[in-house]
């Protein structure tokens, strides 16, 4: 009887380290499936997080080449109205020296034909009286 009970006792013991053993086993195996996919996590996100990066750096290339585009645009609207405002501004003061020189001409062109004409006058009323 005392070897059937250690019989029992034995196959009892086995029993239970099987259990435990499995136990352990299917722990190991848990920690093993989170560490992996821990792992496959941090890969992923590095991947993400470098694509992401890639994208920001083309869009903020893109981004600055519609904001230079637009400032060279702006820049050349503002040299077009600058080169036709000082146009205007030269034709205007054009103008008035023109309209100067007329006057010049006018007043001189009246003047010299008033002491041609005096000049005339003269001569007549000299010729007239002697």
């Amino acid at each position: 009887m005392c070897q059937a009970a250690t019989l029992i006792q034995a196959s009892f013991r086995c029993h239970q380290q099987r259990r435990y053993y499995s136990a352990l086993k299917q722990s190991c195996l848990v920690l093993q499936r989170q560490l992996r996919a821990s792992l496959v996590m941090r890969q992923q996100r590095k991947k993400y997080l470098e694509a992401r990066r890639s994208a920001i750096t083309v869009q903020s290339t893109f981004r600055g080449h519609l904001v230079r585009k637009q400032v060279h645009q702006q820049r050349q609207a503002a040299v077009r109205i600058q080169s036709t405002f000082r146009g205007y501004v030269q034709r205007r003061l054009y103008c008035q020296q023109k309209q100067a020189v007329v006057t010049i001409q006018l007043f001189w062109r009246a003047y010299f034909n008033g002491r041609k004409t005096r000049e005339a006058y003269l001569s007549t009323r000299t010729s007239i009286i002697t």
